[in-house]
């Protein structure tokens, strides 16, 4: 495998004043800052009800490790001109095995983040409704029609 050689940084960015390295900030924190947050409004205040306050550490974890995957992956495809899901395709082992196995794992965890999350969302309608009837059967339902 060819190491990754990176062009040299510009001179605005190696200048040790920061104002000026603001400019370079661009796409990583935009890319960061619309990715964050995009399923953690349901699922932290879910967890919050269901396991109090000791759960807290892990979705404060979760949200550091995404940001940083996402700041990362932002600043590779701007430095090599390629997305990171080429490069995992040149680890060692056999060609494409990590991206098979994100896919794998995808393919396992989605049903059920699709369900609990339509579940959340149809329980909060229900609720806000303020539905008479089976409960189970008004929240099932919202959670059909989403």
């Amino acid at each position: 495998m060819k190491p990754i050689e990176y062009p040299p940084p510009p001179e605005k960015l190696s200048d040790q004043r920061w104002w000026r390295a603001i400019g370079f900030l661009g796409p990583g924190i935009i890319i960061a800052s619309v990715s964050i947050g995009n399923g953690e409004t349901v699922f932290a205040s879910r967890g919050g009800a269901i396991f109090g306050y000791s759960i807290l550490w892990c979705f404060f974890l979760g949200i550091f490790l995404k940001g940083a995957q996402i700041y990362a992956s932002a600043r590779y495809m701007l430095l090599s001109g390629e997305h990171p899901m080429q490069s995992w395709t040149m680890l060692p082992g056999p060609r494409g095995w990590f991206p098979l196995g994100l896919l794998f794992i995808t393919a396992i965890c989605l049903p059920f983040l699709l369900a609990s999350l339509s579940l959340s969302v149809g329980s909060l309608i229900a609720w806000i409704m303020n539905a008479d009837g089976d409960p189970d059967f008004i929240v099932r339902s919202w959670s059909t029609l989403l």
